[in-house]
């Protein structure tokens, strides 16, 4: 059923909670995903934090809006999510982060996970730590869930340029991130986790690619966003359908939600279990993963006794040090 537009955050919170508990139960479905935590942040809107072995950081993902969307004759659920990573100090990936986001994440503003403490969140710009965006369109009268990742291929933020007869005249970065590349091993793991629990596999997956920008920042402090030829804005899709719906219909649903400046650089309709990995053209990291196939059908059963799944203290599904 489609959430009321009163209730959004209720309707979000319980979706991704009920994901997050049933794989919590299973160890070898988190092993398979290197998903090594997960903890709910308390807060004003649904937050979750991921720790995802081999990432460059710990994630953050955070409803940022939702709405009713017309999907006719009936409507649709759509919630936009907020992808943060918090780069772990010493890694590689903090380098093109700006000066205060390193300085943050080396200060007491962060705890020993690499999150930051809950009484220090209000000190952390909103802006800060943004790596893209998630979003979840769910449509109950057709079984549908598109899951989408969006991000630039670089996220750069940069003085405005110095006049011409200025000593240096050279634009400056003070952010300079491989926003894509960073933000999707979440994206992956989202994906896999949404076809443990709803025990079936996409059906679909397709990928755009439209202009991209970058972020200029004035002498008055003031941001705006100036187009970028050398820049893309990237998108990847994948598509659940249940079975008042066919396999047939999956491209149309996708593209009917497409904006006019997308380019489709990939689509592509599965009907049975990929068994190796795809990528997507010019799209690295993204791939069409078998394990989002593998998961669904592994036969993969509970290793716990208890009615939460939270006996391993290795993850922290229900009880969080963020409360």
């Amino acid at each position: 059923m489609a959430a009321t537009s009163t209730d959004f955050d209720s309707f979000f919170r319980n979706e991704i909670e009920s994901v997050l508990i049933k794989s919590s139960w299973v160890n070898a479905v988190q092993e398979k995903l290197s998903l090594e935590a997960v903890s709910q942040v308390w807060g004003e809107r649904p937050e979750w934090y991921f720790w995802i072995g081999g990432a460059p950081g710990v994630y953050s993902l955070a409803l940022a809006d939702a709405e009713l969307v017309e999907e006719s004759p009936h409507q649709a659920t759509l919630g936009r999510f907020t992808l943060k990573c918090y780069p772990y100090p010493q890694g590689e990936a903090v380098k093109g982060f700006s000066a205060e986001e390193k300085a943050a994440v080396n200060s007491h503003l962060f705890d020993s996970t690499h999150t930051p403490l809950f009484e220090a969140r209000e000190r952390i710009q909103a802006h800060w730590f943004t790596v893209g965006s998630v979003s979840i369109l769910l449509d109950a009268a057709c079984q549908a869930t598109l899951l989408t990742y969006d991000s630039l291929e670089r996220i750069v933020t940069s003085h405005m340029p110095l006049p011409a007869n200025s000593v240096d005249n050279a634009q400056t970065d003070i952010r300079n991130i491989a926003g894509w590349e960073i933000g999707y091993p979440l994206f992956d793991c989202l994906v896999g986790l949404y076809s443990f629990y709803i025990s079936d596999a996409p059906c679909f997956a397709g990928a755009t690619r439209s202009p991209g920008f970058k972020y200029v920042l004035a002498g008055d402090a003031s941001m705006e966003c100036r187009p970028s030829r050398s820049n893309r804005h990237q998108a990847f899709s994948v598509l659940f359908l249940g079975s008042k719906t066919g396999n047939g219909q999956a491209e149309a649903f996708w593209r009917r939600r497409l904006d006019p400046e997308e380019r489709v650089a990939y689509s592509g309709t599965f009907s049975q279990a990929v068994k190796s990995a795809l990528a997507v053209p010019e799209m690295p990291p993204a791939t069409v993963n078998p394990l989002w196939w593998d998961l669904p059908h592994g036969g993969y059963k509970s290793e716990l006794t208890s009615t939460c799944g939270c006996a391993d203290n290795n993850h922290h599904c229900c009880s969080s040090q963020h409360t």
